[in-house]
């Protein structure tokens, strides 16, 4: 009767003993982090981008440990924590397309299905067609709701963004790094703020910027636990 919890309790020892020294460490807030951005180059304003989003994630770590201006030369054991975007896309989803894709998803099943089967019929196929018809466009109008729901709500089209979180050690005597976290669109788009004027992409890019930041420090809290400071902490170089 007591097998699965006493397993259930290795299992977590285990884990946690997978995870020590490094995990254990990066506990212990504050940890001095320097932040790194990517865009790729294929998105419009990379480099544009690159510093919008780096400049909102150090402000809002610093509030969690201890961050490495931009342009500092960070100190021996600091932690690097790198942001990876390689897909961002402005442009309105097109809910035909999706619903199209829905309905030949299930057609095809539907079709491998009967194949198996070796079942059919020709009113069988109308009624079938229909029905998958049917489910495309009901999947089409649902996408095309939420995006006019979202973009009331937030006053723009949110973008579609996927990317990497990456938490690793500076120095080069550490090989594994300690967090790989994809970075989700979904996420990002609920961490979304409204704006006022639409007509202001710098405006919208800040608003990016701001939950990109937020999803990710989020993600380091949950894991590591760590609690908000009153006073951001910036890292400061001793004097030569």
């Amino acid at each position: 009767m007591r097998v699965v919890p006493c397993l259930a309790v290795l299992a977590a020892v285990a884990s946690m003993a997978c995870r020590q020294p490094e995990f254990s460490a990066v506990s212990q807030s504050p940890q001095v982090m320097q932040v790194a951005v990517t865009v790729a180059a294929k998105i419009e304003d990379a480099r544009d981008l690159e510093r919008e989003f780096a400049a909102a994630l150090r402000a809002r770590l610093a509030s969690y440990a201890t961050v490495v201006p931009e342009g500092v030369t960070p100190p021996k054991g600091a932690l690097r924590l790198t942001v990876e975007i390689d897909k961002m896309s402005r442009k309105k989803i097109d809910p035909v397309a999706v619903g199209a894709g829905a309905a030949i998803a299930m057609g095809a099943t539907r079709a491998a299905s009967r194949a198996g089967r070796h079942w059919g019929g020709g009113g069988n196929d109308i009624l079938s067609t229909l029905d998958v018809a049917l489910f495309g466009l009901d999947v089409a109008f649902n996408m095309d709701a939420k995006q006019q729901y979202r973009a009331t709500y937030l006053g723009f089209f949110p973008p579609r963004i996927t990317g990497l979180i990456t938490l690793s050690h500076i120095d080069g005597d550490y090989k594994k790094p300690i967090l790989i976290e994809g970075l989700k669109s979904a996420r990002i788009i609920d961490a979304l703020s409204p704006i006022n004027d639409i007509r202001d992409q710098g405006a919208v890019d800040a608003a990016v910027a701001r939950a990109i930041a937020k999803v990710v420090v989020g993600k380091l809290i949950d894991t590591f636990n760590w609690r908000a400071s009153d006073i951001p902490s910036w890292y400061e170089p001793p004097d030569v």
